[in-house]
């Protein structure tokens, strides 16, 4: 079980953005929506048309977008791939639309839930559009994270327990010769580091839970710190090295310092609706 924070998630850039989780989520809701609903699609030539039922152009179109910029190359293979996924779909919406599950509450209960929770998401899209956060914004972020971060790694291993006398248990054991790694492997309930003797990924020094990066900043290599409890339980951590840290430059990281700005964004946003709103 990692100890310390999800900090260096911020600096490893995704290669995905959320915005595009979203116009595909939009893209398959706004079918499964076609068919609750009824609505029949436009008919356009050259198009398909299942059954005697033809599929949009804006079908098409949608799906297309989506898979072109989830990273693929526009081509014919691509667009046939799509042209046979809306086949395949439509197919089934028919056979659905004519069977009893149209009808079951759930499934209504679902569909308006999907249709309320969709406008929501576009209004918060939107609202980020009209409310961007500004280079400066994102800026001043990487400076401060880089600033946390700090400009070393270190090199633990620990062991966990679930409490205070089992870590003084632990530190009698290694103290009167006990190997630390056959300790870990023995009695340490972090699953992750357990079979490595305790031995945890490198990590930059600002990353780490406040209170472990303190007992950390205490040892020299080799040493061993006294139990420090944190949310799993107690660590025994011993420091086995350090080397320098290099953080990336901003470009490598931009899109995700901005993204992370634009959830507390959306998230403050959300928290002052929450409190103008009467809720009795």
């Amino acid at each position: 079980m990692r100890f310390f924070t999800e900090l260096v998630g911020l600096i490893v850039p995704k290669t995905a953005s959320a915005s595009l989780g979203l116009r595909r989520f939009l893209a398959l809701l706004s079918l499964m929506l076609l068919c609750l609903s009824g609505t029949k699609a436009q008919s356009t030539a050259g198009l398909p048309a299942v059954n005697g039922q033809a599929v949009s152009a804006a079908k098409m179109e949608m799906l297309t977008n989506a898979a072109l910029e989830s990273g693929q190359k526009d081509s014919a293979a691509l667009r046939a791939q799509v042209r046979e996924s809306l086949v395949q779909h439509e197919v089934l919406l028919q056979v659905a639309k004519k069977s009893p599950v149209l009808q079951q509450s759930a499934v209504q209960v679902q569909a308006e839930y999907a249709a309320e929770t969709t406008l929501v998401r576009a209004y918060l899209q939107q609202w980020l559009q009209q409310n961007p956060v500004s280079p400066a914004a994102v800026q001043a972020e990487f400076d401060a994270l880089k600033a946390r971060m700090g400009d070393q790694e270190v090199r633990l291993r620990q062991i966990l327990v679930a409490t205070p006398e089992v870590a003084a248990n632990v530190l009698a054991q290694i103290s009167g010769g006990a190997k630390f790694e056959d300790v870990a492997a023995s009695v340490s309930l972090d699953a992750a580091s357990k079979s490595a003797g305790g031995l945890m990924p490198w990590v930059v020094r600002g990353a780490l839970l406040p209170d472990i990066a303190q007992a950390v900043a205490k040892l020299n290599k080799g040493q061993m710190a006294a139990p420090v409890k944190g949310p799993a339980g107690y660590h025994v951590i011993r420091l086995e090295d350090t080397r320098p840290f290099n953080a990336p430059e901003l470009a490598q990281v931009q899109s995700q310092v901005k993204r992370n700005l634009e959830i507390q964004a959306v998230n403050m946003h959300v928290q002052k609706l929450r409190e103008q709103a009467s809720v009795k």
